[in-house]
């Protein structure tokens, strides 16, 4: 056993029932924050914020979901409401809809996970540590996740600190005192508050995000110009591989953080869950791209000698977003991601070729993050296609998703109607082919996706043409019917890898 400086106290403060209402409060406070972040990720403009908040909703949802489990098993059934007291409910709104720029946002999550930690520690310190010891584990590792948080929100604030954040913080203190410097105590009179339920099944407004923010390493791509030239010999073409894929890793992260805001309130736990991995693991995908700019030696920071911004088109947000989840889901994650499973191959080829076997490897990993996320897509496009006339989606909906599963999640032969899905998906893709025509018109530039004619539907819509060999393994553990690798497998002209 080992040593420990607290007393065994029997039985502890709180019963198993009262336990688990607390718990739930804090599972409350855990999924705002997580849905907080996941919403800003788009409209932070500092590019090393942007990352650590995709990071920091998954850790949220880690933590968020560890907590539903628990209440669980302390038999706290899930149709039962907690009410929570008012003034946390609207301190919570607050940071959620007011924070104003990256510092007020960053200052207000410090606040919270910084007193989300104490409200751990203290919890812990007042539960008995052998009849309920799996909740204090489960807390002593909330609190610290909880600290690191506000650790690092707190501090980032005040290097960008303006006076607008500075008064931001200060009323998020006053409604936390306003609430008694405490999350879980219930409401007076016992019985009113807010319902739990209805504030995490309340939809936030869709699609009003109108374009990402980047800093100023970035500018927009003008109208007569076409994104550089990405000779991976050189360091200047190396250099502009690496920035456009850190683009578009970017803009994985900030989409999936959409989806996760405006749509997770609506749809099953696990579509949150699928969504914040997926915004960690494009986080670490810019992270790799950024070691790897670094490594090309090439001036990319501001006030560095020679340095000039690198020109991106963000188009692809205008033309994908606004679609809504359905749209998204069949760009990014069925079409962009799924490409990338062959992409990444040849592209780790190449590097290896050239002698930068670092390069060579982080391709490969990221060719296996991004499997799941190509099964993300499919089994929630499934879900919003047939969760009205097939009960059984609501139960394929509660499971992880892992890519040697990816067949469950495949359109089946029969009752799913593959037939059915492709028609959707192409449907969804000549919206995306549509909103973006409508918009390189009004912008006054030439779609380099159209040269050769209009493209068919899929990512070439957006300009994407590559027909690299097909990884044929990952296609078919990311859940790709045998019907559309062997269609991939045609349009690469037969070329096969990874059986």
């Amino acid at each position: 056993m080992v040593a420990t400086e607290v007393p065994l106290r029997l039985g502890g403060a709180f019963l198993p029932e009262e336990n688990a209402r607390r718990l739930s409060v804090f599972r409350y406070i855990e999924t705002v924050l997580l849905r907080t972040m996941a919403a800003r990720i788009a409209t932070v403009p500092e590019l090393d914020v942007k990352i650590e908040l995709a990071r920091q909703v998954a850790f949220g949802a880690e933590r968020a979901d560890a907590l539903w489990k628990r209440t669980a098993q302390l038999l706290w059934p899930e149709d039962r409401d907690v009410r929570l007291n008012p003034a946390v409910v609207e301190l919570m709104r607050s940071l959620e809809e007011g924070a104003p720029g990256s510092a007020g946002l960053l200052g207000g999550l410090g606040l919270v996970a910084s007193s989300l930690a104490r409200a751990y520690q203290e919890h812990a310190a007042a539960t008995d540590p052998i009849s309920d010891a799996p909740t204090v584990r489960l807390l002593r590792t909330l609190e610290a996740d909880s600290r690191a948080l506000g650790d690092w929100a707190g501090a980032r604030s005040t290097a960008l600190a303006t006076g607008g954040a500075e008064a931001f913080v200060w009323s998020l203190e006053a409604g936390f005192v306003a609430a008694g410097e405490t999350w879980t105590a219930p409401p007076e009179p016992a019985g009113e508050g807010i319902s739990l339920r209805s504030e995490l099944e309340r939809s936030p407004e869709r699609n009003s995000v109108t374009t990402v923010a980047r800093d100023e390493r970035f500018r927009d791509l003008g109208p007569t110009e076409t994104p550089p030239p990405e000779p991976l010999e050189t360091p200047q073409g190396r250099l502009a591989y690496l920035l456009r894929t850190l683009n578009f890793e970017l803009f994985a992260a900030e989409l999936m953080g959409r989806n996760l805001y405006e749509y997770g309130p609506s749809l099953p736990w696990q579509f949150t869950l699928d969504m914040a991995r997926q915004c960690w693991d494009e986080a670490r995908h810019a992270e790799i791209m950024i070691k790897r700019i670094e490594a090309t030696g090439v001036p990319w920071r501001p006030g560095d000698p020679g340095f000039a911004p690198y020109p991106l088109d963000n188009g692809p947000w205008q033309d994908i977003y606004p679609g809504g989840l359905f749209d998204r889901l069949v760009a990014m994650n069925r079409g962009i991601e799924g490409l990338s499973l062959d992409t990444h191959v040849f592209r780790s080829d190449t590097f290896a070729a050239l002698g930068d076997d670092v390069a060579a490897a982080t391709h490969l990993y990221i060719v296996a993050d991004e499997a799941p996320h190509v099964g993300f897509g499919t089994r929630w496009l499934r879900y919003l296609l047939l969760a009205e006339e097939q009960p059984r989606q609501a139960d394929l909906a509660l499971i992880p998703f892992f890519p040697v599963m990816g067949q469950r999640f495949a359109p089946q032969s029969g009752e799913d109607d593959p037939a059915g899905f492709r028609a959707a998906e192409e449907q969804a893709w000549e919206r995306i082919a549509e909103r973006r025509l409508e918009r390189v018109e009004r912008e006054g530039r030439t779609d380099f996706a159209a040269a050769g004619g209009a493209p068919p539907p899929g990512p070439s819509v957006l300009g994407v043409r590559r027909r690299d060999a097909v990884n044929r393994l990952a296609r078919r553990l990311a859940g790709f019917t045998t019907e559309e690798i062997e269609a991939a497998v045609t349009a690469a002209g037969g070329k096969v890898l990874a059986e």
